[in-house]
């Protein structure tokens, strides 16, 4: 019996991002849902054959950050994916939609997992944003490396505000921050 989450290469290449909906309004834009019960929390199986190959490409992307890529390799996979950047023409982005996709598989929080600062910049620069999940496990990482490079870069490149809530537990980075530098304070 086949896994829900093999990768069929053919239904990934078969994704014409020129051909696909610009606009989450449209009627053929299929987004990534979850089901939460008292049994199951996971992604539900897209029901079109689109959703069905934007799920494989990105399982796909997954797979690969799980992989440590080089830059230039990563950067081979997402070019098919890029159309200009509305903001900027001259600079372009992943098309709202895959982009979509990747964000839930945790593309981000993979890269941070193995200290990537190199992979976070390209993805930044492409419209990944940071989520909570992302800033949770960042903060972990910290706290076990002592390294802030990661959250520097999340802060310069305006990927989280300072004041927002890291997750519904967790307060704001201050919050996190201020209590380690007043027992430390001299």
């Amino acid at each position: 019996m086949p896994n829900n989450d093999t990768i069929n290469i053919r239904n990934i290449l078969a994704i014409n991002v020129h051909a696909l909906p610009s606009s989450p309004s449209s009627s053929s834009w299929e987004s990534p849902t979850y089901i939460f019960t008292s049994n199951t929390i996971g992604p539900v199986q897209p029901i079109t054959p689109l959703g069905k190959a934007l799920k494989e490409l990105a399982l796909s992307l997954n797979s690969l950050i799980v992989n440590n890529p080089t830059v230039a390799y990563l950067e081979a996979f997402l070019e098919r994916w890029k159309v200009p950047n509305p903001a900027d023409l001259s600079k372009t982005i992943i098309h709202g939609l895959i982009l979509e996709w990747f964000q839930s598989m945790h593309v981000l929080t993979t890269a941070i997992e193995n200290q990537r600062i190199d992979l976070i910049k390209m993805l930044f620069g492409y419209g990944f944003r940071v989520e909570s999940n992302d800033m949770e496990v960042l903060m972990m990482k910290v706290k076990e490396t002592g390294k802030r490079e990661l959250l520097e870069l999340v802060f310069k490149e305006e990927q989280w505000d300072i004041n927002t809530p890291i997750s519904r537990i967790r307060p704001p980075i201050l919050g996190c921050v201020l209590p380690f530098l007043v027992g430390h304070a001299i």
